[in-house]
Order: structure tokens, then sequence, then C-alpha cells
């Protein structure tokens, strides 16, 4: 029983620790959209992971060239998604976008893994899953309305809610691939080489953006703007914890409770994000956080259930 306990706290503790460093990320890169071109920002934010992860991890990663070689299309495919599309696609998308919006785009991520999840592996999502679903949802929406459901009949759509649905679409389908490599390397070994790949594939339009590529150097004091001290303080934060420690934890996360109950703790994330309101800037406490924040954990209590059971079943 205990072993099992164990085993459950583990899991729940997985599937939180994600949603919340990137609720974080989701509050700074909102704030900090007018000191950072979308671009920019991903590029500086992957060149310090790189550099952290392969200070950490490039000797091991070495000795698994040739399983990496060996399954390459899926090492880019991951780095696409996961690292140089999902990132720069969500940063372009909060430039253009509100909050609301974005957030609530951000919730349907959830839905595109368990589609996807059923038309490449044809894993058959349980009936208990899509209630759990709804309810995970429903919850959402009670937080981003604040309550009042009325606040969605002026919801509009813009050019930045199509990078935010596309950043959506780019993460399901990370998630619902990495666990195939994950089979064939270590987490930190399958980090390190989508991190690599996936700089690289960002370096040259940002080369060609500081006029490199051209010999024009002084277009680089024209394109790149200062970075300001908070802004070095927010590029750390998604270099460090948003990327290489919640990175690190996902792909764990997928690997043990798989990818349709981590998708559904996604849903986790603006609750986080308003309880960050509260706690950091002096936002007020209301019911709507409680019976919001309720819907989504029981969903998520609903869903793990669901998983064990099948589990036991087919054991």
């Amino acid at each position: 029983m205990a072993v099992k306990l164990r085993s459950g706290l583990y899991k729940w503790t997985l599937l939180c620790v994600p949603s919340l460093l990137w609720a974080g990320n989701f509050i700074l890169a909102r704030y900090f959209r007018e000191d950072f071109y979308p671009y920019d920002l991903a590029f500086f934010r992957w060149s310090l992971v790189l550099v952290v992860v392969w200070s950490l991890y490039g000797r091991q990663t070495l000795s698994y060239v040739r399983i990496l070689w060996n399954h390459k299309g899926l090492v880019c495919l991951l780095a696409i998604t996961g690292v140089t599309g999902f990132n720069t696609l969500l940063y372009y998308g909060l430039e253009q976008t509100t909050a609301l919006n974005a957030a609530f785009i951000n919730s349907i991520i959830p839905l595109m893994i368990i589609l996807m999840t059923w038309v490449f592996f044809r894993v058959t999502p349980l009936s208990i899953e899509w209630l759990a679903l709804v309810i995970s949802f429903c919850g959402v929406a009670i937080i981003l309305a604040r309550g009042d459901i009325e606040i969605f009949k002026g919801f509009e759509f813009n050019v930045g809610d199509l990078f935010a649905v596309s950043s959506a679409l780019v993460w399901a389908i990370y998630s619902v691939w990495v666990p195939l490599l994950l089979r064939k390397v270590p987490p930190q070994v399958l980090l390190c080489s989508i991190v690599m790949v996936g700089w690289f594939l960002l370096l040259p339009y940002f080369l060609y953006r500081i006029g490199l590529t051209l010999g024009d150097f002084t277009a680089a004091t024209s394109v790149i703007q200062p970075i300001k001290l908070s802004g070095v303080g927010f590029i750390l934060y998604v270099a460090i914890l948003a990327s290489v420690v919640a990175y690190r934890i996902w792909n764990r996360c997928v690997e043990v409770a798989g990818a349709n109950l981590s998708g559904l703790s996604l849903n986790l994330l603006p609750l986080f994000a308003s309880l960050g309101g509260i706690i950091f800037l002096g936002e007020r406490f209301e019911f709507y956080h409680l019976w919001g924040g309720m819907a989504i954990v029981i969903s998520l209590a609903i869903a793990f259930y669901g998983k064990q059971k099948k589990r036991i079943t087919t054991h």
C-alpha cells in the first residue's frame, strides 16, 4: 500500500511541476513582449539551454551518436516541434493576442494529444478520459472567464491566435512522439540532442536578422534590442527552469503516465497562473478560482484513477 501511495504521489508531482514552471513562462513572456522580438527570445533562450545541457550531458550524448543517427528523422521531428516550433510560435502569438485567448487555446492541447494518439498509434481513449477532459475544460473556462461566462461573447480571433493554435498543435505532436525516442536513449540524452538540432535550425534566420549573412555587422545594433537586467532574469528563468528542468520532467511524465494523462495536466497552467497572480501580484482570491481549480484537479484524479484501473484489469 505504501509503495502504491508513493508511486501515485510521485506521478502527481511529476504532472504538476511542468505546468507550474510553464505558468511562469506564460506570464513573463506576456510581460516582456515589448522587450524581445519573438524569434530573438526563442534563440537566446535555447542558446543558453544548449550551453547548460551540453555541459551536463554532452559527453554522454556523444556515446549515443550512432543510435541518434539511426533515428535522425524522429530527432529532427522532436527538435522542430518541441524546440524550434512550439516556443517561437507561442511567443509570436503572445505578441499579437490576449492572454485570455492564448490560455484558452492552450487548453485544447489535451484534446489534440488524445486525437493524435488515436490517429498515429490507434490508442483508443477511455470513456473516463473523455469525461475528465470535459470537466477539465470547464474548470479552465471558469478561471479564464473569472466566473462570468458572458466574457466569451466578446471572444475574437486574430492572427496571434493562429500562431497560438499552431504552437498547441506542434506541442501535441511532440508529446505523442517523444516516448518512441525515450525507449532508445536516456531522457537527458534526448533533451541534449533535440536542443542542439533545434538550436541549429533557429540559427540561420537569426544570423540573417542581424545582417551577418550579408556582412552587414552594423545591422545588429538596429535589429537586436538592448536587454535590460530584468530581461536577463527572464531569459535565465525560461532557459533553466522552463526549459531544462520542465522539459526533463515533462518527458518523464509522458514516459511514466502516458501522453493523454500528461496532456490533461497542462490545464493546471491557468490555475497556477492565477495563483501566481494572487501570491506575487496581490490579486484578489475569488470563488471562481476555487471552483475552477477543483474541477481541474478532479478531472486529473478521474483520469488518473481510470488509468490505474485499466492497468490493474489488463494485468
